[in-house]
Formats: structure tokens, sequence, C-alpha cells
């Protein structure tokens, strides 16, 4: 197969671990975990993060390289010196991310309804294969010539390698971004945004803080302000009424804000005396 993701030269181990929750890859030799280029392009078989693929009887596997580590003996006996003049045979823990079919890689399988078996091979996922894997992803064949994708970024470690993504893939759907403070969300909506403005497509965007009030100047983008101000009269508001609005907890904050509550009151009646 030409378009076969499961090359020789691109070898890594065999699945000796198989559990719902990851698989674990055996590594013949430490020399498979070491950099190499191949065809100009550089490999990293034991690089934690790496995409792998699996080669299983009926379907291929994705997955993603989460640990590597040594066997307990070998561990024991790892030095400066015996590390460049032994033979060591690493372990490796997988998550298996989504299957497709074995013969016709674009098809990909929605859920991960099996597992590799014992004995399956695993092969370095090349950057092309993962490449053509985003660009395709969530599209029906016979839609994926006209589909229209966005440039979301670079592979992390390969910034050779264009992560393109389809917006029918992604808004077609439902999609949410997650993550923690300062991860990348907003960014993560920015190149959205911006995907949607280069291929013409249309969306419409509810930006009640003004994060993204930097498009209104482009001129593909129409843009106004439903409510210019609004705010609570809290002078009108009861104690259930602030309950409701900020959700204290229980034990710690509601006795804080009652105070806070009553506190506010007395310095008002006080000033009211004084004025």
């Amino acid at each position: 197969m030409s378009n076969s993701p499961f090359n020789h030269s691109h070898f890594l181990g065999y699945v000796n671990f198989v559990s719902p929750a990851f698989v674990k890859v055996h590594f013949p030799s430490s020399v498979l975990m070491k950099t190499f280029v191949h065809h100009a392009e550089v490999l990293r078989g034991g690089l934690v993060g790496n995409y792998i693929v699996v080669e299983g009887e009926e379907k291929g596997f994705l997955g993603k390289m989460l640990e590597i580590s040594l066997p307990e003996k070998e561990r024991l006996e790892l030095s400066e010196r015996t590390f460049s003049t032994k033979a060591f045979h690493p372990v490796g823990r997988i998550e298996i991310l989504l299957s497709f079919d074995l013969f016709d890689p674009s098809r990909i399988e929605k859920g991960i309804n099996s597992l590799p078996l014992i004995g399956s091979k695993v092969f370095i996922c090349s950057s092309e294969f993962l490449s053509t894997h985003f660009k395709t992803f969530g599209i029906k064949p016979e839609n994926i010539e006209h589909s229209p994708t966005f440039r979301m970024g670079n592979l992390i470690y390969d910034k050779n390698v264009p992560v393109d993504i389809s917006l029918q893939a992604i808004f077609s759907r439902h999609c949410a971004v997650v993550g923690t403070t300062g991860g990348g969300k907003s960014y993560t909506i920015s190149k959205f945004i911006e995907g949607v403005i280069e291929t013409g497509a249309k969306a419409i965007i509810l930006d009640p803080t003004g994060e993204y009030s930097t498009f209104d100047a482009h001129p593909k983008v129409d843009h106004s302000t439903l409510i210019s101000e609004s705010y609570f009269p809290y002078q009108n508001l009861t104690i259930n009424d602030l309950f409701v609005l900020f959700r204290p907890s229980g034990q710690v904050q509601q006795p804080v804000l009652l105070e806070a509550i009553k506190s506010l009151k007395v310095a008002h009646c006080l000033l009211g005396e004084y004025s």
C-alpha cells in the first residue's frame, strides 16, 4: 500500500500489554528509540508525546506515547558506561486515540470499539500521515476535495509539518475549547475566527467582554453593539439575590459574604448620620 502508515523503517517494537486505558510497547532494542533521519524527515522514536501507529489484524490504531521506562532489573544496572555498551529493552505506555481502516487509513472509525492484540507491531507515525489525518478528520470521503481547511499551526515536535483542519469537521458538530488559565483557549478561538475569515465562511461571534474586538476593523467583518452599558442595581438586590448571583459555598464563603453585607450596611448607616 503506497499510503500505508506502517513503514518498516519506522518500526519501534511490539505490543506486550493491553488494557482499556492504555497499551504498552516493548522495544526489542534501545537503538530504536534514537533520533534518525529518513527521507529528510527527523524521526524520534523515544520522545514522550510522539504519535505512533499500531498495525492490528483488521484495524490500524493511532496513539500517543505517554511514558517510557526501563524494566526494574535493567534500571538498576543503568549507568553512563552501560548505556553505551549494553543492550537495554525499554517499555513505553501508549494512549490509543482512534482506530482506522487497515487498508484505507483515511477512513476513521467513530469511537474505539476494539484494541490492538498482543504482538501487534508499533511504528513511529510519519509527519505526512499525521498531517493528512488532521486535514481529513471528520469529513466524508466524497467531500474531502470540497471542504475548506485553515492553518491551525504546526506540530510541536516538528515545526515543518503544518496542521490544517477542516472547518466542516469543527463546526458541523458540538465543539468545546477547554484548558487552564493561560493555556491558549483565546488564541485557539482567534485562529478559528481567522480560518472562518480566510475561507470566506460565515460565523456569528458573541463576545461579551470585547476580547475579539480587534477583528472589528477587518473589511470582511460586520460588528454591532447590542448593549453598550449594563449593571445590576445592587441597592435593590436582596440577600437571596446575591446568593444566587455569586453562589457562595456554604461552609466558607457564605459567612464571609454575610459579614461583608452586614459591615457595608453599618458603614452606609454611619455615613448617612454624619453626612
